[in-house]
Protein backbone atom coordinates (compact mmCIF):
# COMPACT_ATOMS: atom_id res chain seq x y z
CA UNK A 1 0.00 0.00 0.00
CA UNK A 2 2.78 2.27 0.83
CA UNK A 3 4.44 1.38 -2.52
CA UNK A 4 1.11 2.62 -4.76
CA UNK A 5 0.63 5.26 -2.46
CA UNK A 6 4.15 7.17 -3.31
CA UNK A 7 3.67 6.22 -7.08
CA UNK A 8 0.44 8.05 -6.87
CA UNK A 9 1.96 10.98 -5.36
CA UNK A 10 4.87 11.02 -7.96
CA UNK A 11 2.20 10.75 -10.74
CA UNK A 12 -1.29 12.65 -9.70
CA UNK A 13 1.04 16.05 -9.98
CA UNK A 14 1.19 15.75 -13.50
CA UNK A 15 -2.38 15.04 -14.07
CA UNK A 16 -3.74 18.32 -11.42
CA UNK A 17 -2.73 20.61 -13.83
CA UNK A 18 -2.99 18.80 -17.88
CA UNK A 19 -5.48 21.02 -18.76
CA UNK A 20 -3.98 23.00 -21.42
CA UNK A 21 -2.71 26.56 -20.59
CA UNK A 22 -5.00 28.95 -21.51
CA UNK A 23 -3.84 30.45 -24.58
CA UNK A 24 -7.62 30.83 -26.01
CA UNK A 25 -7.55 34.15 -23.97
CA UNK A 26 -5.05 35.69 -26.31
CA UNK A 27 -6.60 38.69 -27.93
CA UNK A 28 -9.02 41.28 -26.82
CA UNK A 29 -12.01 40.66 -25.27
CA UNK A 30 -15.15 43.30 -24.93
CA UNK A 31 -18.13 42.88 -22.82
CA UNK A 32 -20.71 45.56 -24.38
CA UNK A 33 -23.08 45.41 -21.43
CA UNK A 34 -20.16 47.02 -18.83
CA UNK A 35 -17.96 48.47 -21.33
CA UNK A 36 -14.65 46.46 -19.94
CA UNK A 37 -11.80 45.32 -22.73
CA UNK A 38 -9.80 42.34 -21.39
CA UNK A 39 -6.65 42.10 -23.58
CA UNK A 40 -4.25 39.02 -23.57
CA UNK A 41 -0.92 38.84 -25.43
CA UNK A 42 1.68 36.23 -25.60
CA UNK A 43 4.96 36.66 -23.90
CA UNK A 44 6.36 33.69 -24.11
CA UNK A 45 6.07 29.94 -23.49
CA UNK A 46 2.95 29.35 -20.95
CA UNK A 47 3.06 33.29 -20.06
CA UNK A 48 0.68 35.72 -20.41
CA UNK A 49 0.48 39.51 -19.56
CA UNK A 50 -2.59 42.05 -20.37
CA UNK A 51 -4.39 44.65 -18.89
CA UNK A 52 -8.41 45.42 -18.57
CA UNK A 53 -9.77 48.75 -19.08
CA UNK A 54 -12.45 51.00 -20.35
CA UNK A 55 -13.05 53.50 -23.30
CA UNK A 56 -14.01 56.72 -21.73
CA UNK A 57 -14.23 60.04 -24.20
CA UNK A 58 -11.93 58.23 -26.64
CA UNK A 59 -9.30 57.78 -24.35
CA UNK A 60 -8.07 54.41 -23.21
CA UNK A 61 -8.46 54.53 -19.12
CA UNK A 62 -6.47 50.89 -17.83
CA UNK A 63 -7.85 49.66 -14.34
CA UNK A 64 -5.55 46.56 -13.93
CA UNK A 65 -2.48 45.04 -15.19
CA UNK A 66 -2.84 41.09 -15.12
CA UNK A 67 -0.40 38.32 -15.95
CA UNK A 68 -0.93 34.23 -16.56
CA UNK A 69 2.61 32.36 -15.70
CA UNK A 70 3.41 28.44 -14.88
CA UNK A 71 5.19 28.98 -11.59
CA UNK A 72 6.69 25.35 -10.62
CA UNK A 73 3.43 23.24 -11.31
CA UNK A 74 0.94 26.13 -10.07
CA UNK A 75 -0.82 28.33 -12.89
CA UNK A 76 -0.83 31.57 -11.25
CA UNK A 77 -2.87 34.68 -12.09
CA UNK A 78 -1.37 38.12 -10.76
CA UNK A 79 -3.47 41.23 -10.82
CA UNK A 80 -2.44 44.80 -10.16
CA UNK A 81 -5.42 46.62 -9.46
CA UNK A 82 -4.61 50.83 -9.71
CA UNK A 83 -5.57 52.55 -6.69
CA UNK A 84 -6.33 49.72 -4.74
CA UNK A 85 -3.55 47.11 -2.50
CA UNK A 86 -1.17 49.93 -3.33
CA UNK A 87 -1.14 48.57 -6.69
CA UNK A 88 0.68 45.72 -4.84
CA UNK A 89 0.28 42.71 -7.33
CA UNK A 90 -2.30 39.64 -5.93
CA UNK A 91 -1.90 36.18 -7.43
CA UNK A 92 -4.29 33.80 -7.41
CA UNK A 93 -3.59 29.67 -8.21
CA UNK A 94 -5.31 27.18 -10.54
CA UNK A 95 -7.82 25.15 -8.79
CA UNK A 96 -8.24 21.92 -10.44
CA UNK A 97 -11.25 22.17 -12.34
CA UNK A 98 -13.28 20.22 -14.95
CA UNK A 99 -13.69 22.61 -18.14
CA UNK A 100 -12.95 26.04 -16.22
CA UNK A 101 -9.86 28.03 -15.13
CA UNK A 102 -11.15 28.81 -12.07
CA UNK A 103 -7.92 30.47 -9.83
CA UNK A 104 -8.10 31.42 -6.08
CA UNK A 105 -6.71 33.31 -3.24
CA UNK A 106 -9.11 32.63 -0.09
CA UNK A 107 -6.88 34.98 2.03
CA UNK A 108 -7.69 38.01 0.18
CA UNK A 109 -11.29 39.94 0.80
CA UNK A 110 -12.33 40.25 -2.91
CA UNK A 111 -12.25 38.60 -5.01
CA UNK A 112 -11.22 35.22 -3.35
CA UNK A 113 -11.58 33.74 -6.99
CA UNK A 114 -11.22 35.15 -10.42
CA UNK A 115 -13.37 32.19 -12.94
CA UNK A 116 -12.81 32.02 -17.06
CA UNK A 117 -15.37 30.07 -18.72
CA UNK A 118 -14.43 29.60 -22.76
CA UNK A 119 -17.58 28.79 -24.55
CA UNK A 120 -16.47 29.08 -27.89
CA UNK A 121 -13.15 30.35 -29.46
CA UNK A 122 -15.07 33.96 -29.37
CA UNK A 123 -16.78 34.08 -26.45
CA UNK A 124 -15.84 33.78 -22.80
CA UNK A 125 -17.28 34.08 -19.68
CA UNK A 126 -15.53 36.01 -16.93
CA UNK A 127 -16.79 35.60 -12.85
CA UNK A 128 -15.11 37.42 -10.24
CA UNK A 129 -16.47 36.86 -6.80
CA UNK A 130 -16.07 35.72 -2.89
CA UNK A 131 -18.90 33.79 -0.99
CA UNK A 132 -20.93 37.17 -0.18
CA UNK A 133 -20.79 39.06 -3.91
CA UNK A 134 -19.75 38.49 -7.36
CA UNK A 135 -20.38 39.73 -10.75
CA UNK A 136 -19.71 38.42 -14.52
CA UNK A 137 -18.30 39.52 -17.47
CA UNK A 138 -20.02 38.17 -20.75
CA UNK A 139 -16.93 38.86 -23.01
CA UNK A 140 -16.77 38.46 -27.16
CA UNK A 141 -13.50 38.59 -28.73
CA UNK A 142 -12.84 41.45 -30.52
CA UNK A 143 -9.34 40.49 -32.50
Amino acid sequence: MKNILTVLLVIIPGFVFSQQFPDVLTGTWHDPISGIYETWEKAGDNHLKGYSYEIKNGEKHISEYIELSMKGNDLVYTVSVKNQNNEEPVSFILSATDSVYTFVNPTHDFPTYIRYLVISPNELKAEVGNKNRSFTLNYRRID
